[in-house]
């Protein structure tokens, strides 16, 4: 298991995540490039989930973690509640 500060969650799950796999990255002196090309993905797709412009999807979270060689709980931030995270918008009903 990784070694991570206890931090309360700000914004999506998903934004979280992707600032976990930015640490990991930063610990392990790797470029969001060389992660890109283990997934095989583009640089620009793998930037759109890291910066929050896309979502993470759960099977992108499980090969970004076997890309990096942690289990995908490692990624999630810790001390998280149902009330920590922010609801999507709700589809406006027709009335």
């Amino acid at each position: 298991m990784t070694n991570r500060t206890p931090r309360r969650l700000k914004g999506s799950l998903s934004d979280a995540v992707a600032e976990e796999i930015r640490v990991l990255l930063t610990r392990r002196l790797m470029t969001q490039r060389e992660l890109a090309d283990k997934l095989g993905m583009s640089l620009q797709a793998l930037n759109y989930r890291l910066t929050g412009t896309q979502e993470l999807g759960v099977n992108e979270v499980a090969a970004i973690a076997k890309a990096l060689g942690v289990d995908p709980l490692d990624l999630m931030p810790t001390e998280i509640t149902a009330a920590d995270i922010e609801p999507e918008s709700a589809p406006a009903s027709a009335a």
